[in-house]
């Protein structure tokens, strides 16, 4: 399945990570902290510097923007990676131009699909689109009943369906005044580390193929994908993020530059019990293992039966598979999330032997 892999090389992908991590640095590697095996594992000092080094240079305008582009809970900026893979935009100029170009309409589609999506009806349709332009009612019911999001968020929502054009105005500023004020400067570095990185993976791919990508991503395909597109990010540093869709669209994964060191330390401390009852130590979690012992789901189904937001159930998915607990598997139609059972056993039967030893 090598011919399925195809690295795409463009800053954009960091470019639009890189206003995450910095609007959202505190979360980001509170998270990684919580991983018992990653304690000797430290972000870049460099990189903390230069994330606090650009925030002193936001204004109250240039912040009440990125709240609303680059939330943790509503990814609507991050739902753009899609398009520099489909476009194959290869640029972060590029990139700012497609945006300038898109129409309002599509613009709000890919934010009505953000994170796990909609709970019940799909924003993808135009006629949905138009029923939410032109009708409010329609819309605060969309927003109230569908958006897995809090209540700030879901407000946030209705004034983007109120003015599209102004959410298209402020997002292209957003992004033109942080590349010119922000990320040019490190482009250089970006671009030579993001490079590097790319020829340790395609050597990977060449070898492995697929297999390289599932054993990375945590993502298992029960079938041939007709294209999946990686592409390194550099200020993502040990996070990644996927845009896996249905059958037609290709899947995509970043991956942080040191993503493989986090993952390599992840596979290590699998042998162990410690990350299974680690992960099944909170309430949310322990919960959608029970759902998933009676039967495989897909995100939209969790999100429904826990009423959990998007932010919420990534999380704690995010600790379950890291864990080795749970397993996204790829179908034709989409992915769903299955409990590893046989992790489940082991894991337990280890901890009773070394209770034994004891």
């Amino acid at each position: 399945m090598k011919d399925s892999v195809f690295i795409h090389h463009s800053l954009a992908y960091d470019f639009l990570t890189s206003i995450f991590r910095v609007n959202t640095n505190e979360l980001m590697l509170r998270r990684l902290g919580r991983q018992q095996w990653v304690s000797d594992l430290k972000p870049s000092a460099d990189m903390i510097e230069w994330i606090e080094e650009s925030r002193r240079k936001f204004t109250l305008d240039i912040q009440e923007k990125l709240d609303l582009f680059f939330d943790p809970e509503t990814f609507y900026g991050l739902c753009l990676l899609r398009n520099i893979a489909s476009a194959r935009l290869n640029s972060v100029q590029d990139f700012l131009v497609y945006i300038g170009s898109m129409s309002t309409k599509e613009l709000l589609k890919r934010f009505l699909a953000t994170g796990f999506g909609t709970l019940k009806v799909n924003p993808q349709d135009d006629a949905t689109i138009e029923r939410l332009l032109t009708d409010d009612k329609e819309a605060l019911v969309f927003a109230v009943d569908n958006m897995p999001v809090p209540a700030r968020q879901k407000v946030a929502l209705l004034d983007m369906l109120s003015d599209p054009q102004q959410v298209k105005d402020d997002l292209l500023y957003l992004l033109e005044w942080y590349m010119e004020n922000i990320y040019s400067d490190i482009a250089p570095v970006a671009e030579r580390v993001i490079k590097n990185t790319e020829q340790e993976f395609k050597k990977e791919i060449e070898n492995q193929g697929l297999a390289f990508v599932e054993e990375l991503s945590g993502v298992k395909y029960e079938s041939k994908p007709r294209k999946v597109i990686v592409a390194i990010g550099y200020h993502y540093e040990f996070a990644k993020i996927s845009a896996i869709a249905g059958e037609t669209e290709e899947d995509i994964f970043v991956f942080g530059y040191r993503f493989s060191e986090l993952a390599d330390l992840q596979k290590k401390a699998r042998v162990t019990p410690s990350p299974v009852f680690g992960a099944l130590s909170d309430k949310t979690r322990m919960q959608i293992v029970k759902l998933l012992s009676d039967k495989d789901s897909n995100a939209r189904e969790l999100l429904t039966s826990l009423r959990l937001t998007n932010a919420s159930l990534g999380e704690s998915l995010e600790q379950l598979v890291r864990s080795g607990l749970v397993t996204i598997v790829r179908k034709a139609d989409g992915i769903v999330y299955r409990l590893n059972k046989d992790c489940l056993h082991a894991s337990v039967e280890s901890l009773l032997a070394e209770i034994g030893n004891q």
